[in-house]
């Protein structure tokens, strides 16, 4: 319902991209006065980054990777991004490489709210111009995004965003609910920042995403038609690779990390590089201990989804909006277990849902939950119009979930 199904990741490093260097040395024929690298691009330059000069020979890792528009998820002409550490009150600008030219760009950056898929983002915004240098205020970390507007599809024109980055992380172990703060904040580096996460409790297997700010996409035009990336995942579908989770292949997707149940300390590092998202992060998943054992007994469950009927203790959902929403009370322990059991639900054939913590609220120290068919994320079907008795298990020592749907 509310996320994807889960995809289990190898964390990750996105495709190089093709980046060369020369050096100021007469036998190769350049000279310090010409640029040092030979890729065709927008680049990030100024004294509020590492490269103050287009000419210096370390330009190249201020190129700008190539844009992808998370509405088609193809990478749109004319649109460029870059994660970047920027110094308050020092300028940078977007130099333009082409065909052996320099072209200056920038924009009169102001706050501006754009929309998301969820509440408003407070982001600066600017439409760009020619010689135009730009600032931010505050020291931090920024991810720029550029868009040329080639096809005028966009209404408000050439434009460029910068968006204050505050990681988080989001996932099963905090029930897909806001993001988690890390328990180590960067410092501030123009060259290299690391975000830690320690004592994340993972009860059963599952996955996460890193991501910035309360929504996952940001709108570059109010139609909705161009949108950019808020998190950090994997390009892997691969499913049940425990084994590469330290390692870092495939970074910079759209797919969901997958991690096993344990208790963890996770850790996104930055480096400043050229070219593609994913090229310039590195994440890991440590592995500390195990899970503890967790006693549900106080955890109420309730049934939500169009395929609960209408009927005697059913009642519209004010949480998601997703159909009814029916109350069914707290577990029977057996043994490490739990089990929730609701006889005599009538349900709507073609109809879905799932089971959820009451008002998919946390419950004392547990985290809010909710589990479909066979207890993962994948919503729970109704074959036919009938009534059925459906039992919710979880684990409380392995923290496995299930789900099992009987018509009567």
């Amino acid at each position: 319902m509310k996320k994807l199904g889960i995809f289990v990741m190898c964390l990750a490093t996105a495709a190089m991209t093709l980046v060369g260097c020369k050096k100021d040395n007469p036998a190769n024929g350049t000279t310090p006065d010409q640029p040092a690298i030979v890729e065709d691009g927008f680049y990030v330059i100024g004294e509020a980054s590492v490269v103050t000069d287009f000419k210096a020979a370390n330009a190249a890792i201020e190129l700008m990777g190539q844009g992808l528009n998370e509405v088609d998820k193809q990478y749109r002409e004319g649109m460029y991004e870059k994660y970047i550490a920027l110094e308050g009150g020092k300028e940078f600008e977007l130099v333009l490489y082409k065909a052996g030219a320099e072209t200056h760009y920038g924009a009169d950056l102001k706050e501006d709210s754009v929309e998301t898929d969820a509440a408003p983002a407070k982001v600066l915004k600017g439409l760009m111009v020619k010689d135009k240098k730009m600032k931010v205020t505050k020291s931090g970390f920024y991810h720029i995004i550029l868009d040329l507007n080639l096809k005028e599809d966009l209404a408000d024109g050439a434009q460029i965003i910068v968006v204050e980055c505050n990681w988080g992380v989001i996932g099963d172990m905090n029930g897909w609910n806001g993001n988690l703060a890390p328990t180590k904040e960067a410092t501030f580096n123009k060259e290299t920042m690391t975000w830690t996460w320690e004592e994340v409790m993972e009860q059963s297997d599952g996955s996460f995403k890193f991501r910035h700010g309360n929504c996952w996409k940001y709108n570059l035009d109010k139609q909705g038609k161009v949108k950019a990336e808020n998190s950090l995942g994997t390009t892997a579908s691969n499913d049940g690779d425990e084994e590469c989770l330290p390692t870092t292949k495939n970074f910079g997707g759209g797919k969901n990390y997958g991690i096993k149940s344990g208790i963890y300390t996770i850790t996104l590092t930055w480096n400043l590089k050229s070219g593609a998202v994913g090229e310039s992060f590195v994440a890991e998943a440590k592995r500390t201990g195990d899970v503890p054992f967790i006693d549900y007994s106080a955890v109420v469950l309730e049934l939500v989804g169009n395929a609960i009927a209408d009927q005697a203790g059913a009642e519209p959902d004010d949480v998601w909006t997703w159909g009814n929403k029916m109350d069914i009370g707290a577990p029977v322990r057996n043994g490490d277990e739990f089990v929730w059991t609701k006889e005599h639900v009538a349900l709507v054939g073609g109809g879905e849902f799932k089971v959820r913590t009451l008002g998919a609220q946390p419950v004392g120290d547990i985290a809010a939950f909710d589990f479909g068919e066979g207890g993962t994320s994948a919503n729970a079907k109704a074959v036919a119009d009938g009534n059925y008795t459906i039992k919710a298990s979880v684990n409380g020592k392995t923290g496995k979930k299930d789900l099992v749907v009987t018509a009567e």
